[in-house]
């Protein structure tokens, strides 16, 4: 109960001190995070399908129980590729609609 107590009081804190701050320093630090989003993510995407597609292809040259696990964790990756291309296309675009003043795209 205190732990969720003291959660609420920085939560509040936190979301108070960023309507105070100025604008600007805001709009620059969501075009620094935008910046840096589009150059590391497609990196990310790119190495998670190449390692499920390494590992698949590992798995396939072993024995039943690591090929089982080598398909669960080449589907995983290839999920979160996918979940790192919907956050590619989706959060610029939701990001924009918050701050509508702002050209955020990759």
């Amino acid at each position: 109960m205190k732990g969720k107590i003291m959660l609420g009081i920085i939560l509040s804190v936190l979301m108070v001190s960023a309507f105070a701050a100025d604008y600007t320093q805001i709009s620059s630090a969501l075009t620094t995070l935008q910046t840096a989003f589009c150059n590391i993510l497609p990196a990310v995407i790119g190495a998670l399908v190449l390692f499920a597609a390494v590992i698949f292809a590992a798995g396939q040259m072993v024995g039943a129980e690591t090929r089982a696990r080598a398909n669960v964790w080449a589907t995983n990756m290839l999920i979160g590729a996918a979940l790192g291309v919907l956050v590619y296309v989706l959060v610029p675009w939701f990001l924009g609609l918050m701050f509508s003043n702002i050209a955020l795209s990759c």
